[in-house]
């Protein structure tokens, strides 16, 4: 009983903590537009979604590491499309 306890308690501040980084990745995606607005503002309901729960849920679990896989696939295509775009306009000059 005590061990399933603490897994909770362990779980819901994991889940708190998570919520911290998505406010501010969030927010630093707002100010340096890296991704699209819909993005950052999924991490803020999220976010809050993860703060206002009380109890350990799977899908609670899962929103964390889906939305940081959704970020950075978001900056690594927007980089490689940089990248080819650069080297598109190099081989014309």
């Amino acid at each position: 009983m005590a061990r399933q306890e603490v897994f909770i308690v362990g779980a819901v501040y994991a889940n708190r903590t998570a919520a911290v980084f998505m406010t501010t990745t969030s927010t630093v995606l707002m100010q340096t537009r890296i991704a699209p607005r819909w993005v950052a503002v999924l991490g803020y309901t999220l976010a809050l979604v993860l703060l206002l729960s009380a109890s350990y849920k799977i899908w609670l679990a899962l929103a964390f590491p889906l939305w940081v896989m959704l970020v950075s696939n978001w900056i690594i295509r927007s980089s490689v499309r940089k990248l080819e775009t650069d080297a598109a306009t190099a081989s014309h000059s």
